[in-house]
């Protein structure tokens, strides 16, 4: 059985038949105007089209802005830290030498009898004693056990141990500390011991009747070491007691002149 319609249409009469069609547009054309209608169509799908492009475009354009900001912000936000820290170690560096310089103008530092050694206080994370410090200088520093070490302030402790590069310090303050001291007003000598650096050193029990006052600036005695004889030690605090009182004893607590945590700069003296 054949298959209707089963011939193929040739070329020719599509080529009729498509001319045919466009004369019949033409013709339909000239009297109703197609072109008004078809842009009537054409015109919203147009209208959406162009939106959507808009629309995916900005997107675009706002990415590669948002993108360059953010690389933008990040760059001047690393070159402001820099500034920063490089500020910050401008202040550093003047109030190091402005630290130095007290040191430097001390009178004893020009004295010919005696030798100095400039001393920089090393952080210690786990100091499990709080009476001790740790400095930069050691044996090959000429450094010695039993130097003395001073501030512009006044005197903060003596050498107790040395390795190569570094040294123990212990500071006036310590339960192991004794120190021969005498008041500036009275010239009073009396003996201070240290009671731990979190609480006043204390002297020697006294007679009631000497007079020491609060506020008082205590200095090295000629009997405990010539080389820093009137060399601040430290401030009275408190003077008496009411249980001393009664029995007409005195004593009096003394603080260091200098605070453990602002110690940086440091001399080491030797004759």
């Amino acid at each position: 059985m054949k298959i209707l319609f089963s011939k193929k249409i040739s070329l020719k009469t599509k080529l009729i038949s498509a001319i045919l069609f466009l004369v019949f547009i033409l013709i339909i054309n000239y009297f109703i105007n197609l072109k008004s209608y078809f842009n009537t169509f054409i015109n919203p799908v147009y209208i959406f089209l162009n939106k959507s492009y808009f629309i995916f475009n900005n997107m675009i354009e706002n990415k590669n802005i948002n993108s360059n900001l953010k690389k933008q912000n990040k760059y001047l936000f690393i070159q402001l830290l820099k500034n920063k820290y490089e500020i910050l170690q401008l202040k550093q560096l003047k109030h190091d030498n402005k630290e130095l310089r007290k040191l430097l103008i001390l009178p004893i530092v020009n004295k010919d009898n005696i030798k100095t050694i400039f001393a920089e206080k090393l952080p210690i994370y786990f100091n499990f004693d709080s009476d001790e410090i740790l400095i930069n200088k050691g044996s090959i520093n000429n450094i010695h056990v039993g130097q003395l070490v001073i501030n512009d302030l006044g005197l903060v402790g003596q050498v107790i141990s040395i390795n190569k590069s570094t040294s123990h310090v212990r500071l006036i303050c310590s339960t192991q500390s004794f120190i021969s001291v005498q008041s500036i007003k009275t010239n009073i000598k009396f003996a201070i011991k240290g009671n731990g650096c979190k609480y006043s050193l204390m002297s020697e029990i006294l007679p009631k009747n000497i007079n020491i006052n609060k506020g008082d600036i205590l200095v090295i005695s000629a009997l405990y070491d010539n080389l820093l004889q009137g060399y601040p030690v430290a401030i009275v605090t408190t003077s008496s007691n009411t249980n001393f009182k009664n029995i007409r004893l005195n004593y009096v607590n003394v603080s260091p002149l200098f605070k453990i945590s602002e110690l940086k700069y440091l001399l080491l003296i030797s004759d």
